[in-house]
């Protein structure tokens, strides 16, 4: 739950980007309320439509990761290596191949880089849907930690050609790159049509996730570790009572945007919350 305000600040970033032009872009991609507004409506949206079935919602999801994710995320690659072999500036500047871990910032950073790859776990509250999941679900965690190391990693290098490092922001670097390739295309226009595209991928996470853990939740209350009242699910198998009791957490949670100076600080903190609570639990658990 900690983990659904970054992801919905990011998705509000994106929507923002769909206007014309970048300055004004990322002036509203930087207002607190606009991102707390539209962050609750992402999440309500996906919450209400979860209430349909777990198929609705992983409909939802398949299409938002397809249209969303894995094909910006193709499209931005090769967007990038037409732009380095077009002889185009690059801003990349030469670093080591391996990192400094004597660094206590290099340390912070790689834990960061850790709660990407987590979360695929939650999916394995889903695999009763599955028609062999012997089979089915090793295959399909095979086949994500290949679509995200390679969109991570020629992704991030992409990003680098096209934004200097001292005007890498963690929100909005994602769309600024987009526009500059674009841009130096002449194709300026398609930047806010990636951003659309951005936004239906974050969409399609959170409606991914937002029944994991109440399905999770759903089981310990069935074995009678919750009150009857927690119990309850609707004519879709969905239990409504714990998806209203997590929403509420994480409409709390976002509220921070209201506290703190900056939309990226907020991001930044309720990122690295999510990061250490992962890490402690993946260590918990490794050593029971």
């Amino acid at each position: 739950m900690i983990w659904f305000p970054t992801v919905l600040m990011f998705g509000a970033a994106s929507l923002a980007y769909i206007f014309w032009p970048e300055s004004f872009d990322k002036a509203l991609a930087s207002n607190k309320i606009y991102t707390l507004v539209i962050a609750m409506l992402i999440y309500w949206a996906a919450t209400f439509n979860s209430f349909r079935g777990q198929k609705m919602a992983n409909k939802l999801s398949t299409l938002g990761g397809l249209w969303g994710t894995i094909i910006p995320g193709a499209l931005l690659i090769v967007l990038g290596v037409i732009y380095f072999f077009s002889g185009k500036p690059v801003m990349l500047t030469p670093m080591p191949f391996f990192p400094n871990f004597s660094h206590l910032s290099t340390v912070v950073l790689a834990a960061s880089i850790f709660l990407f790859y987590g979360g695929m776990e939650i999916q394995a509250v889903h695999i009763n849907d599955m028609k062999n999941p012997a089979r089915q679900f090793p295959r399909s965690v095979l086949i994500a930690v290949v679509v995200i190391v390679v969109v991570y990693c020629l992704g991030t290098l992409v990003i680098g050609e096209v934004i200097s490092n001292d005007n890498i922001d963690l929100l909005q670097s994602l769309l600024v790159a987009y526009n500059a390739l674009w841009d130096s295309f002449n194709l300026s226009w398609l930047g806010n049509v990636m951003a659309v595209f951005i936004m239906f991928g974050v969409i399609g996470q959170v409606s991914a996730l937002v029944t994991g853990p109440a399905t999770g939740l759903m089981a310990v209350a069935q074995s009678g570790y919750l009150p009857r009242s927690m119990q309850r699910v609707n004519r879709n198998g969905i239990n409504k009572p714990v998806l209203w009791v997590e929403g509420i957490f994480v409409t709390l949670l976002t509220l921070v945007l209201l506290v703190l100076p900056t939309v990226e600080s907020a991001y930044q903190i309720m990122s690295q919350m999510a990061t250490i609570i992962y890490l402690i639990t993946r260590v918990r658990d490794n050593r029971s």
